[in-house]
């Protein structure tokens, strides 16, 4: 088959009834010294009004130059000419001189804007964001239209540029019936208004034909007075049938005034159906009421709603779809646009045909006649052949399909709907049997009196590989080892399964935007783990092997030559390889035959990291072409001379074991298609998916929020994931599970992964990166050198269930989010939320959250942000600074510092602190703590002089000194229960500073102190010390706190590991003043900065873990209960002990409120088995004489250490 290739046609219409584009043959358009010189004209007008009623007179031009036709092309310059200061002439031409830069260039783009009065350098950096650019007026104050125009240096040739409308125009007017043809009667017109239409329209509509969606409608003019002609936006209708466009018409029936709606339809040519009519620029919209053969309704909202059965009407779209235009100033050659056949089946017969190719001829010198004779047709495909030319009549021209029909409703229109000037003839265009697979593209050229045009055919057909070959796919992987294998390729491309049920998804065109993915065979783009060496290979990767066997009928038994060769990109045709012989001969009845190809999946054994060199990321297409030469008797054979298959290095195939996604459409049975394409990072080629992690097209999704699509395809939206999990008690950042060993535990393809967030900042801050308005929706696409890569806004998921603002995406980063807290370190990723037109980071719950994932070439990231975090206990604030070479700070924070905690916590918690910067490393800051205590006072603690800490109060920033956070060797920065310093402070969140007020030290551990909790019973007493034999270690009397686990006591300790081998006492103070039991290793020695646990039950004997709660249901002494009411419930409680006495005095009391409750607090101070309650209003009782509770209605809160009963 031939390679596809997107053919795009620049279609210059006129808003007169058949005005044609127009291009003009001259010389260079470029002078030697950089002069370009043109004239702008409007196409002329019939029927509609004057020029000056329309308003087409020039006021401005601006012209705005490209390197290239392309997207992402960046604007290189930019002219401004007004009538006002004659820069821009009374005939309408312009003249300026091309920057030195630009003259050597070939593919040079000019966009041609007039009578827009803005400028261009702010808004405007590629193609791109030109065509979102908005003009928000039709017409302009002085009541000139907004038109564009677009050329390249081979169609400026002429010197002269058409220019084109950015506005469609509407007239209803009454009409005639002569003979059966309708005459319009412009001595009738009818009031109306049109409601629905685009709100915005683009400054590129009429040269790109840029439709807008249709607008909502907040209200209705009851008068609707107006007759006269009206300008509108271009309207996308056909996409949005809901809520399309419509016309609102004010007609009289039986003496009395009535509102009719009226929508632009066109009627199919069988009468049968009805085709929606989309509102575009430049062309004219011309209703004609034939009739008012019944009532309407009485206002106009009432009328939007029902189009009326009564008004019997007609519309004609004067538009010149028919023809392109070329001409000298004297002849005109115009052809069809292009032709595009579909059924997919070629012609058998000389009499058959199913396409016509229209070819208009036009001479002011009235030489047509005789110079038809000098028309010439050709085609450049075997496929593809054009038969003998006709002339057309007038009445036929209305019938024209494919490109030339003119629309009108309910039948044909008269003749002046065409231009009458020249002869048109047709061709009929035939589609011949061919051994060529899939879609076809050619060019029909026609050439008359030095005048050339080509016309684009495109033969849409089904691709079937299988009509040709054979293919047996396998898979490998680095090792060499089989993955995958099946006989049935092309099945498993097209999406259909194959052995084991399997399938592949992602391959069709639509899917990928309009590239041809699924007519060919596919080698992997770097799909592996990264650092692999096989067989002395650095960075070696999977690859694919295909084995081909031709099979096609011809191939099989005829006598012949062939030869394989690979063509296409350097990327495809150096490395693509055929095993064994590339040529041989077939002999008669010689059957079948095969052929190998394959790979390497890793060709220049790099890993990519230098995104600037050449790396096997490059993407390419090519051919393996298959060269036939007949031997001897070839009858009943119709061998082709040339067999094409399309190969691709553009992406891989993936199947995931799906373990970490949580939405219902996971899948790890089947394989998806991913496209790589290069994006560029801050310093350096990046290489991303062009998809979501388990999507099946690469589209543009927006979600709802009901859930359903707002826009798109919801096949885009892919799967919702989670990335990382959270290591608890650990305080480290979230562990990605990309990390893994076991492949089957990533989330990402191997040799990918989720991206850091500077990744991200480089794509969302750069030019090719839109997010600009597209008429209902917001954008959010990347246009890269290889396609536009979309980024679905597919919400997330919190426990399962939606979240998410609606049409919103949210992508997870590999960040770990920052100033989190306790428990809450490691719990938290940054993840990028695109809404609108703005993309902002929120903090993602790797725990709870499922987001979408985007991947990104998995390699080493250069240029991360520095990022200083480190935990810290017994401060509330961080404050950091920089020093300039002469001393003086530079405050990051400010005074008092970043605030982490307050002063109920901070004294037996660590709390994490954190700081990003792009371009301060951590080894160049100084840190102080502070303290703030309940009092509101300030207790600083700094860098004292001889090796000591200093702890002051209420001193200014100025006078306190702060230790290098990575460097400082300092006496009272070391290990605790060790002598030795501490060389060079590290700053990873698993290192800790620890502040004392009441010992005024600060120690910094290079290593964690492991944390021991003891457990022990209740009736054993709140009190409890622990130290070792010989006192080297005593962590004197402290109070136990009633924990989680019920009927203990819990004390928290830090033991150094000095102490691991001695004998560890431990001593109940106020029961008895009686040792408790011993430790003696009871704790595991591991370096995991968890809590150990060990406990003692009632007889004294010590275990290692966590005791089991105990199952009594009454109340222990020492318990704290917390009681919570609704405030409307009552302002007090009383709360007494049954057999004790009461906690309250009459009419009980409150300490606090928390939202909607007031709440009590208490502690038991004896064992027993009920508590009662009674709420009290202004010292009444609210509960009649009391509630008895016993233990099992409280539950416990581990942030307030303590059980709870909710009153409601």
């Amino acid at each position: 088959m031939y390679k596809n290739i997107i053919i795009s046609l620049l279609m210059v219409l006129g808003l007169a009834a058949c005005s044609d584009d127009l291009e003009f043959k001259s010389g260079s358009v470029i002078a030697t010294d950089g002069t370009v010189e043109l004239t702008f004209s409007v196409p002329e007008l019939e029927k509609v009004a004057t020029r000056a009623e329309i308003g087409d007179e020039l006021s401005t031009v601006s012209v705005l130059i490209f390197k290239s036709g392309e997207d992402n092309s960046t604007l290189s310059q930019v002219e401004y000419f007004k009538k006002s200061d004659t820069s821009l002439k009374d005939d309408n031409s312009i003249s300026f001189k091309l920057d030195k830069d630009l003259r050597g260039e070939s593919g040079l783009q000019f966009y041609f804007i007039a009578n827009y009065d803005g400028t261009f350098e702010k808004g405007v950096t590629t193609i791109a964001s030109l065509k979102e650019l908005i003009a928000y007026n039709a017409v302009s104050e002085d009541g000139k239209i907004v038109m564009s125009a677009k050329s390249d240096l081979k169609t400026l040739i002429s010197k002269d540029v058409t220019l084109i409308r950015n506005v469609a125009y509407i007239t209803v007017t009454g009409c005639t019936d002569i003979n059966d043809n309708l005459e319009i009667d412009e001595s009738v017109k009818y009031p109306f208004c049109v409601y629905g239409d685009a709100v915005l329209g683009s400054l590129l509509a009429g040269t790109e034909t840029i439709l807008g969606a249709p607008s909502s409608i907040s209200s209705f003019d009851d008068d609707l007075s107006d007759s006269n002609g009206k300008y509108l936006r271009p309207t996308d209708n056909k996409n949005n049938e809901k809520k399309k466009a419509f016309i609102i018409v004010k007609a009289e029936y039986n003496s009395k005034s009535y509102f009719y709606r009226l929508d632009f339809n066109i009627k199919s040519e069988d009468g049968e159906s009805v085709n929606i009519l989309d509102i575009n620029p430049n062309h004219w919209y011309q209703v004609m009421i034939k009739g008012v053969n019944g009532p309407g309704y009485a206002t106009p909202e009432e009328a939007s709603k029902n189009p009326s059965p009564y008004l019997e009407y007609k519309i004609h779209d004067h538009s010149p779809a028919i023809f392109n235009m070329i001409s000298d100033g004297i002849r005109e050659l115009g052809v069809t646009h292009e032709i595009v056949y579909s059924n997919g089946v070629s012609v058998d017969s000389d009499t058959d045909t199913w396409r016509y190719l229209y070819v208009k001829l036009y001479s002011k010198a009235d030489e047509a006649e005789e110079a038809v004779k000098n028309l010439t047709i050709t085609s450049d495909s075997e496929w593809l052949s054009v038969g003998e030319r006709e002339e057309v009549n007038d009445s036929e021209m209305l019938e024209i399909e494919d490109g030339g029909s003119i629309p009108v409703v309910g039948g044909s229109g008269d003749s002046d709907d065409c231009n009458n000037k020249g002869t048109v003839y047709k061709c009929p265009v035939k589609f011949n049997k061919t051994s060529d697979l899939g879609t076809l593209q050619g060019e029909i050229t026609v050439t008359w009196m030095g005048l050339t045009r080509t016309v684009p055919v495109t033969w849409k057909r089904e691709f079937k590989g299988t009509d040709l070959c054979k293919v047996t796919l396998t898979i490998y992987d680095a090792d060499k080892n089989q993955q995958f294998k099946t006989e049935q390729y092309w099945d498993f491309l097209a999406g259909n399964p194959v052995e084991d049920g399997v399938s592949l998804f992602g391959t069709d065109e639509k899917a990928n935007n309009g590239k041809v993915r699924n007519q060919g065979l596919h080698f992997p783009v770097m799909y592996g783990e990264p650092g692999k060496t096989v067989d002395s290979k650095a960075e070696a990767r999977w690859y694919y092997e295909y084995t081909i066997t031709f099979t096609e009928a011809s191939l099989t038994s005829a006598e012949y030559d062939w030869a394989l060769n690979v063509t296409g990109d350097n990327t495809i045709k150096q490395y693509v390889k055929i095993e064994g012989a590339s040529s041989g001969t077939h002999a008669s009845e010689g059957g079948s035959w095969s052929v190998t190809i394959t790979r390497p999946g890793n060709a220049l054994g790099t890993d990519g990291s230098d995104g600037n060199a050449d790396n096997d990321y490059t993407y390419g297409v090519g051919s393996l072409e298959l060269t036939i030469t007949p031997n001897g008797e070839t009858v009943n054979n119709r061998l082709s001379s040339k067999y094409t298959i399309d190969l691709y290095h553009t992406g891989f195939f993936h199947k995931s074991s799906e373990i970490h996604r949580v939405d219902a459409d996971k899948d790890s049975q089947n394989y998806y298609y991913y496209e790589v394409v290069p994006i560029m990072g801050a310093t350096r080629m990046r290489y991303w998916l062009d998809r979501n992690l388990g999507a099946k097209s690469a589209e543009l999704y927006i979600e709802s929020s009901d859930g359903s699509a707002y826009y798109g395809n919801k096949e885009a939206a892919g799967g919702y994931y989670k990335v990382a999990k959270y290591l608890e008690n650990e305080h480290k950042d979230p562990e990605m599970y990309d990390t893994s060993e076991d492949q089957k535990d990533r989330v990402s393809p191997p040799g990918y992964r989720v991206p850091k967030q500077k990744v991200w900042n480089a794509l969302r801050n750069s030019p090719n990166f839109d997010t600009n308005s597209v008429g209902s929706y917001y954008n959010a696409c990347y246009r890269s050198s290889v396609g536009n890569v979309y980024f679905p806004k597919a919400r997330y998921k919190e426990n399962n269930s939606d979240n998410g603002e609606s049409r919103a995406g949210y992508y997870w980063t590999q960040t770990a989010s920052s100033g989190t807290e306790k428990q809450e370190i490691g719990r938290w990723l940054k993840s990028l939320c695109i809404s609108g037109n703005a993309s902002s980071y929120i903090n993602g719950n790797v725990q709870t959250y499922a987001m979408s994932v985007r991947c990104i070439n998995d390699i080493d990231d250069s240029g991360d942000l520095h990022r200083t975090s480190f935990n810290v206990s017994g401060a509330t604030h961080v404050y950091l600074y920089t020093e300039n070479k002469d001393g003086t700070r530079v405050a990051v924070t400010n005074w008092p510092g970043k605030y982490i905690g307050d002063y109920n916590t901070m004294k037996n918690g660590w709390f994490n602190f954190s700081y990003e910067s792009d371009n301060i490393p951590a080894e160049d800051f100084y840190v102080i703590f502070n303290y703030l205590d309940k009092d509101g006072k300030i207790h600083t603690f700094s860098k004292g002089s001889n090796n000591t800490t200093s702890v002051s109060t209420d001193i200014s920033v100025n006078d306190a000194t702060g230790w290098r956070v990575v460097g400082d060797v300092d006496g009272n920065l070391r290990e605790s229960g060790t002598d030795e310093d501490i060389v060079g402070i590290p700053t990873a969140t698993e290192y800790w500073w620890k502040c004392n007020v009441e010992s005024k030290t600060v120690y910094c551990y290079a290593s964690f102190v492991p944390r021991y909790r003891i457990y022990w019973p209740i009736e054993k007493g709140n009190q409890l010390s622990i130290y070792t034999s010989d006192k080297s270690f005593d962590s004197e009397v402290q109070n136990g706190n009633v924990s989680g686990v019920r009927g203990y006591y819990r004390l928290e300790v830090e033991i150094p590991s000095s102490e691991k081998d001695k004998i560890i006492n431990i001593w109940n103070t106020n029961y008895g003043d009686k040792q408790l039991g011993t430790l003696i290793r009871v704790f595991n020695e591991m370096d995991d900065h968890k809590v150990r646990c060990a406990y003692l039950d009632k007889n004294g004997n010590v275990y290692s873990g966590k005791p089991e709660g105990m199952t009594d249901q009454k109340f222990f002494v020492g318990e704290k209960l917390r009681f919570r009411w609704k405030k409307s419930a009552a302002d007090k409680i009383h709360v007494w002990q049954v057999d004790a006495s009461a906690f309250t005095t009459w009419p009980g009391n409150r300490n606090g409120e928390d939202g909607e409750y007031y709440y009590l607090d208490v502690t038991v101070s004896m064992l027993c088995s009920e508590i009662g309650y009674i709420r009290t209003n202004n010292g009444q009782k609210q509960d009649g004489e009391g509630v008895m509770c016993n233990f099992n209605k409280f539950v416990y809160d581990s942030s307030l250490d303590r059980y709870v009963l909710t009153i409601n």
